[in-house]
C-alpha cells in the first residue's frame, strides 16, 4: 500500500508544479490538469485510508511504516525531483509526520570511483 500511494502522490507534486505555468500558457490544458489533480487527490486519499486500516489491524504506527517502506523502496528518490505539494498531499490524508519525513534533506552518497 505504501508503494502505490507514494507513486500516486508524486502525480500531485508534478501537477501542482505544472498548473501555475499552464494557467499562463493554455487555459484548456490547465483545466484538464486541474481536473486530473482533483481526481488524484481522491485516489491518494483512498490509498491513505487503506494504509491506515492495514496498519491499525496490525497495531503498526502508519507514519513509521510509511517512512520505513519509503526509505527502503525509494532511498535514491528522497526527496523527490519536484517540490512536495503540501496542500494536495494534506488533502489526500498525508500526516504532518509523513510530510516531514518526505521533506527532510538526505545525504547523497559519494560517487563510486571508477
Amino acid at each position: 500500500m505504501v508503494v502505490p500511494r507514494f507513486l500516486e502522490a508524486r502525480g500531485l507534486d508534478v501537477s501542482a508544479d505544472l498548473l501555475p505555468r499552464l494557467a499562463a500558457l493554455d487555459l484548456e490544458a490547465h483545466a484538464v490538469i486541474a481536473r486530473i489533480y482533483r481526481d488524484e487527490i481522491g485516489h491518494v486519499a483512498t490509498g491513505t485510508r487503506w494504509h491506515r486500516a492495514w496498519c491499525a489491524q496490525r497495531g503498526i504506527d502508519p507514519d513509521a511504516h510509511f517512512a520505513e517502506v519509503a526509505a527502503r523502496r525509494f532511498a535514491g528518490q528522497l526527496p523527490g525531483p519536484f517540490p512536495l505539494d503540501h496542500p494536495g498531499r494534506s488533502a489526500a490524508g498525508f500526516s504532518p509526520g509523513e510530510l516531514a519525513f518526505l521533506s527532510r534533506p538526505r545525504e547523497v552518497p559519494p560517487a563510486a570511483e571508477g
